[in-house]
């Protein structure tokens, strides 16, 4: 699956520097770019690899393209940059899709992610919870 999926995310995270490059905001709009109020809108079609049998896109693609859209965002916002200087990465610890639709092969398809702050809590034997820090996710 590395053979499909690594360059499919070098080729996202490289459409989101484009994007940026290209893009006429500002870097303060940029960076409002994934919220609620500014969703990113990630861009792609359904491909032979996205598929099922009965040619219709595959309910795990979904998740598949809400990587790819995750990859094309934080290179788009700048983060995917600073991560490499921090050797640092977001994670992202859950993630929610509503109802799914077949979309045929080589149909467009869009995504719109968005960023929860969300309480990352862990356990101490002091207390019975502490509030850490925030996680992003869409």
């Amino acid at each position: 699956m590395g053979i499909i999926h690594i360059p499919r995310t070098v080729a996202a995270s490289l459409r989101g520097v484009v994007k940026r490059k290209l893009s006429p905001l500002s870097d303060k709009d940029i960076s409002l770019v994934g919220t609620i109020d500014v969703p990113h809108i990630y861009t792609s079609r359904a491909g032979i690899f996205d598929v099922d049998l009965m040619g219709h896109m595959n309910n795990a693609s979904y998740l598949n393209h809400a990587e790819l859209a995750r990859w094309e965002w934080s290179a788009f916002g700048g983060s995917l940059a600073q991560a490499f200087k921090t050797r640092s990465f977001f994670i992202v610890t859950a993630s929610m899709i509503g109802p799914l639709i077949g979309i045929p092969i080589i149909r467009s398809l869009y995504l719109k992610p968005r960023a929860a702050s969300i309480p990352l809590f862990i356990a101490t034997n002091s207390a019975p919870k502490t509030e850490l820090s925030t996680v992003g996710c869409f």
